[in-house]
């Protein structure tokens, strides 16, 4: 079975067992869902840190790497406009609270 498939019998059955599944254990399950999400939040450091080491060590050319760092850093500050502006207009829209 091919990656995207698995991903998609997932979200499939993650719908379904949370629409039929008693509150209750949804509950009991919880403290494994807390877990499993503060062992992505923990990898998500090193994992960024070290991709961005790596590829400032296998630049060739080390006056690219003033252009590649700012190509980087506006990009970085783009994505977070974006997600900033989105959120905001959300927010507006849906009025949570």
């Amino acid at each position: 079975m091919k990656l995207w498939q698995k991903v998609v019998l997932g979200m499939i059955a993650g719908i379904i067992f949370g629409v039929y599944a008693p509150k209750e254990y949804a509950a009991n399950i919880k403290p494994i869902g807390d877990i499993f999400l503060s062992l992505i939040k923990m990898v998500i450091l090193p994992l960024v840190f070290f991709s961005l080491v790596s590829g400032m060590t296998n630049v060739s050319d080390p006056s690219s790497l003033g252009r590649i760092g700012i190509k980087a850093t506006i990009a970085f500050l783009a994505t977070t406009l974006f997600a900033v502006v989105f959120g905001i207009g959300v927010a507006l829209v849906l009025e949570p609270g």
